[in-house]
């Protein structure tokens, strides 16, 4: 898993009106953009979990400002605080020296922690790490647009975010998400997975598989799917391996990592059809309901 935020969030300063307005304004001329070529900017899925559970797909094609993407953020936070935590203090524990490094953005980021290291390892409260942790990583999700500075801002201007959920057909609730990226910079058919995360009661139901898919269900011209994890999430990395993810040299690279404590994965659809088959298993339950009425009729 990664943090496609961390920079940008670390990096934030007070926003003028005048960027909120051009914001907006290149959100709607997205969205004309879209309605014009009768492009798709949201649908649902129906599908059915390891278990043979309904599940329901909701999809977002929007940009990060938008308010339906902060909403999907806010709303996976307490999957993904589960989730993140878990990794990072798994990551922390290997690599404790990261408290001390000077690296923009990141050193920003472990600079609460310091205090933590300065005794020996076995004299760590990692219950209070783990607390620290949770409130590092909340602004990754809980965030508001209005306050990010216009270096930030412009950064992300022109990108185009995917927000993707899954969630209990009969109850409605959220059982899991995923977002990706596709930025002007990237090659044609390139997409960036940015973060996800599943509920834990219902892990080994299949759900990270359905939502990583999703999007080549979404968007038929997506060729590769990058990403990165962790080099101490193991569990992570084995199933990326088991979807047809392999290890690459040619990562989309958004900002600086270091490629010690990262393993950088793709996914070609030409290369690999286990993802496409996943995808195929979905029903755009807009297409369902206009079929079942025209055969009422």
């Amino acid at each position: 898993m990664q943090y496609a935020y961390r920079t940008m969030l670390l990096l934030c300063s007070c926003m003028s009106t005048t960027i909120n307005i051009c914001l907006t304004n290149e959100f709607e001329s997205i969205k004309m953009k879209d309605q014009k070529e009768n492009i798709k900017t949201t649908g649902q899925f129906s599908a059915h979990d390891r278990q043979g559970a309904p599940i329901i797909i909701e999809w977002q094609k929007t940009t990060i400002f938008s308010p339906e993407f902060t909403d999907i953020m806010k709303a996976a936070w307490t999957i993904a605080r589960d989730a993140y935590t878990t990794d990072e203090i798994q990551f922390l524990r290997s690599y404790p020296e990261v408290v001390n490094t000077e690296d923009e953005g990141t050193g920003e980021f472990y600079k609460p922690f310091k205090p933590f290291f300065k005794n020996e390892s076995n004299s760590i409260d990692w219950s209070k790490v783990k607390e620290v942790m949770q409130e590092a990583l909340k602004p990754h999700f809980i965030f508001d647009v209005s306050t990010w500075g216009p270096e930030v801002t412009a950064m992300f201007a022109k990108d185009i975010c995917y927000g993707i959920t899954v969630k209990d057909t009969q109850t409605q609730k959220l059982l899991g998400f995923i977002t990706f990226m596709i930025r002007p910079s990237y090659a044609p058919g390139d997409v960036k997975m940015m973060i996800t995360g599943v509920d834990k009661a219902y892990l080994n139901r299949d759900l990270d598989s359905l939502l990583m898919s999703s999007i080549i269900k979404i968007n038929p011209d997506i060729k590769r799917i990058c990403t990165c994890v962790r080099v101490t999430n193991n569990t992570t990395l084995k199933s990326y391996k088991s979807w047809g993810f392999a290890n690459t040299d040619n990562p989309i690279l958004d900002h600086p990592h270091n490629f010690k404590h990262w393993i950088f994965l793709e996914y070609k659809t030409g290369a690999s059809n286990l993802l496409q088959k996943i995808a195929d298993r979905f029903v755009d339950i807009k297409f369902a309901k206009t079929k079942l009425q025209s055969n009422v009729l």
